[in-house]
């Protein structure tokens, strides 16, 4: 098996690790050589990554390819994407594996497992190197078009999708005077809450609903209604504590309603306990195949997918996409997570 470890040094758990470290990738480059692994450290990162993967292609032979995804969520998405658009007669080849470099790091942990980044890779140059199996899970995706992007591949492969409150709490994180990490995310929610119990200004501006129609495999199940939040995902345990998607295994789950943020918060609980609401305004589709997004083009349409806001067309159809053969980390036991296949 070929590695190909692509780090994104801009993210903020690996900003520092390089200001600690700036030879970090060389380092890495170096110690795959040494155990003897037909491999390549890829830095610095860009989000045109056309010439590395024709690379990857070019020198793949029939051998199978694990790809590291060394960043944020928003490294992963670019990292499945390419590969997805450049690998497709051969997938069943393909691996990934995501070590946390960003901020939060959602969709990694969800994905790959988390422990240290340097123990996780030490342990797959390890087993890889010795011929020792190693564990992975088949993940779905969601493909999202991203022709008008004017990015060389057709779609976008990602795991979480969402319009409305999603997309402007997205922008509220990326801006202001905060770093972004988790101290952030809990500065947001001690804002957002008590706002939308009292129906405060800050909740309306992330809460601003928009009017939508949504069609799910080709039904219409939303007409012109003014939505608050449209979510797609297709990870069962995206959220430690937050686990409301519960029919991914054949698909993904769409989850949008028209309630106000107030309402939200009030049914929380619900929506954590993975019960399927059945109250009007809110709409749960699991295992979906395809859905379809109407927006008016004056609410300025964006969607986030993986964590990073773009801008789309006003009619714009995510489609169920491929599975993703995700290694598992060692967890901080040195044990492996409970997934079941073996490459």
């Amino acid at each position: 098996m070929q590695i190909a470890v692509i780090i994104n040094g801009h993210g903020g758990y690996l900003k520092k690790a390089y200001s600690n470290d700036p030879k970090l990738g060389y380092r890495l480059e170096k110690k795959i050589e040494k155990s003897g692994l037909n491999g390549i450290v890829y830095e610095p990162f860009i989000e045109d990554m056309s010439s590395l993967f024709t690379h990857l292609k070019r020198n793949k032979g029939d051998s199978k390819l694990l790809i590291c995804s060394w960043g944020g969520d928003a490294t992963l998405l670019y990292v499945t994407s390419y590969a997805i658009n450049y690998f497709k007669d051969c997938l069943d080849d393909i691996y990934f594996h995501a070590l946390k470099g960003g901020s939060t790091n959602t969709g990694i942990k969800a994905s790959s497992g988390y422990c240290n980044p340097i123990e996780s890779i030490d342990y797959i140059i390890e087993n890889l190197s010795n011929k020792r199996s190693l564990h992975h899970n088949d993940i779905n995706t969601i493909l999202v078009p991203s022709k008008h992007l004017n990015l060389p591949i057709d779609e976008f492969t990602s795991r979480l999708c969402g319009q409305g409150a999603e997309a402007n709490i997205i922008e509220e994180y990326e801006s202001g005077f905060m770093e972004k990490g988790l101290p952030k995310v809990a500065y947001i929610a001690s804002r957002a809450i008590p706002s939308a119990l009292i129906k405060g200004d800050y909740a309306k501006r992330l809460g601003k609903p928009m009017i939508s129609t949504i069609y799910v495999d080709g039904e219409k199940v939303v007409d012109s209604e003014r939505m608050t939040a449209v979510v797609i995902n297709s990870i069962e345990n995206l959220f430690p504590f937050f686990k409301p998607f519960y029919g991914v295994d054949k698909g993904m789950h769409l989850i949008a309603t028209s309630w106000d943020t107030k309402r939200i918060i009030k049914n929380i609980l619900k929506v954590k306990a993975q019960t399927r609401i059945k109250e009007e305004g809110w709409y749960d589709f699991p295992n979906s195949q395809e859905v379809r997004l109407i927006t008016h083009e004056e609410d300025n349409p964006k969607i986030v997918i993986d964590g990073n806001i773009f801008a789309i067309p006003p009619d714009t159809t995510l489609k169920l996409g491929p599975k993703t053969k995700m290694i598992a980390s060692p967890n901080k036991g040195g044990k492996i997570l409970n997934w079941t296949a073996i490459c």
